[in-house]
């Protein structure tokens, strides 16, 4: 299934398609999206609190959670008290409820789904519910106490009012082929940026953000602003110690990672100067075996790894047994101009700060 999933991957952002095709593709799922933005709004559910939507309009990562996690601290701030919503894929908790941490972190990240149990673990002093994202965003949004409700992958849930859409764009990856699924990795055509609040081209450095938006800003819509992210990679958590690069030096490192772009975690470590040594992909939201480890173990000791390192989202599926002798690489986001970001967010909220 993973072979697969990269096979379709390699086909959706490599494979160049011309424009005729592309049109000819694109045109039914292009008349459905259009009739479903002119149908009204229907049941559509409008929380007590203002709800900003992040997503993107392509399968796959693009940085939502390490942005959400960034917007959700810069809201605290300056003052403000969010609450956090997401889908919990894959868990194996049913219903909505919020993420309450305590038990062990693997049946914690199972019970909620991997990326609510990052939100919520990095962010002890905001309310994370996770389940169905309009009803979800409803209750959250019906507590008192709160300002703001986030909603982690929003932009296709139509039956959700949103006051502010983040629409996130891959840098590197940009539309691939520019076709709509199932023939590319388009979930909706581009002109549906004219819903955008902004823009936010996330990457491994600002110049890769400012090219893919030279790129693409022919299907951009003039008045929303755009802006650029970075992700940045500042350690290395081992056990209990924190790890800085210039400690790792040219010791030889073994990395994995079961996110939904796994090769672009390895350039990553590339980029900042580890001496990757091999590398192991998985599916995304991958939950990890003993016999996975044991075969991670054996391939590091090949290549003459002396450490092994993962995703923080990786680390906590691990079996706990192991993770005394696996790091994780400690990751943050760098927003340029990131004042002029939050003002005009707030000001779409009707927010003075």
């Amino acid at each position: 299934m993973f072979l697969f999933s990269k096979a379709i991957q390699g086909l959706w952002y490599h494979v160049k398609v011309p424009k005729c095709v592309s049109r000819l593709f694109n045109l039914p799922f292009m008349v459905y999206s259009s009739v479903c933005k002119v149908l009204p709004d229907r049941g559509q559910i409008t929380p007590l609190l203002p709800v900003i939507g992040i997503g993107n309009l392509v399968v796959g990562g693009t940085g939502k959670t390490p942005f959400t996690l960034w917007l959700a601290r810069e809201l605290v701030n300056r003052g403000l008290k969010p609450a956090l919503v997401a889908r919990g894929y894959k868990r194996t908790g049913s219903g909505i409820c919020r993420v309450i941490l305590g038990g062990e972190l693997e049946d914690d990240c199972k019970i909620f789904g991997d990326e609510p149990f990052l939100l919520a673990s990095n962010l002890p002093d905001c309310p994370v519910w996770v389940g169905k994202k309009w009803m979800a965003a409803a209750i959250a949004g019906g507590i008192s106490g709160l300002d703001v409700v986030i909603v982690d992958d929003a932009l296709q849930h139509r039956s959700l009012k949103k006051d502010a859409e983040i629409v996130l764009f891959d840098a590197h990856f940009g539309f691939g082929n520019g076709l709509l699924l199932p023939f590319g990795p388009l979930r909706e055509p581009p002109n549906s940026l004219k819903k955008a609040t902004l823009c936010v081209f996330v990457g491994t450095n600002f110049e890769v953000c400012y090219k893919s938006h030279r790129e693409l800003m022919y299907l951009m819509e003039p008045r929303v602003p755009v802006f650029y992210a970075r992700k940045r990679i500042f350690g290395i958590k081992y056990g209990k110690d924190l790890i800085d690069l210039e400690n790792v030096g040219n010791l030889p490192v073994f990395a994995f990672a079961g996110i939904s772009k796994p090769t672009m975690f390895f350039q990553h470590l590339l980029s900042v100067g580890l001496n990757v040594t091999g590398f192991f992909g998985f599916p995304d939201h991958y939950f990890y075996t003993d016999s996975d480890i044991v075969r991670i173990l054996k391939k590091s000791q090949d290549v003459g790894a002396k450490l092994i390192i993962c995703t923080e989202k990786d680390y906590f599926k691990i079996p706990r047994g192991w993770r005394n002798i696996i790091g994780y690489a400690l990751m943050d986001l760098e927003v340029l101009d990131d004042h002029r970001l939050l003002e005009s967010l707030l000001k779409s909220l009707d927010f003075v700060r």
